[in-house]
């Protein structure tokens, strides 16, 4: 990219984050975006799985939706979005257990606010929701 298309493109679009790749194919970088979502608790539950990723940011992550359950009827909460707070708390510095527990406080009320973060694959100018 010439230094006037570089200039063009930060005026259009914001910095460029430049993205390392030892490959000569496009490079693209993974952010998040953000979604809340109100779920009303049925017989089984509020129908998704959590649990604390490997990475060393240790986030909480979605791992399965059960069909035909809450999470499964709304559609947005997908397997590999990052889960942020429950009913407004935050849960990046809490435990697995603790934030299981907030999950099932909140089912006693029969509905749970939950924040997540949606992987989004950016190329260029342009991105891509990859779970939703």
């Amino acid at each position: 990219m010439s230094c006037s298309a570089i200039e063009h493109h930060c005026k259009k679009w914001g910095s460029i984050t430049p993205v390392n790749s030892l490959l000569t194919t496009p490079s693209y970088q993974v952010t998040g975006h953000e979604v809340t979502l109100n779920l009303l608790r049925k017989e089984q539950g509020f129908g998704f799985r959590i649990k604390r990723g490997n990475d060393s940011a240790n986030k909480i992550l979605i791992t399965t939706i059960v069909r035909h359950s809450s999470a499964h009827r709304d559609g947005r909460l997908q397997p590999g979005d990052e889960l942020v707070a429950v009913n407004n708390v935050p849960v990046n510095q809490k435990t697995h257990e603790d934030v299981v527990a907030l999950i099932r406080k909140a089912g006693q009320n029969g509905q749970v606010s939950l924040m997540i973060t949606t992987p989004t694959m950016k190329h260029g100018g342009g991105s891509v929701m990859l779970w939703g």
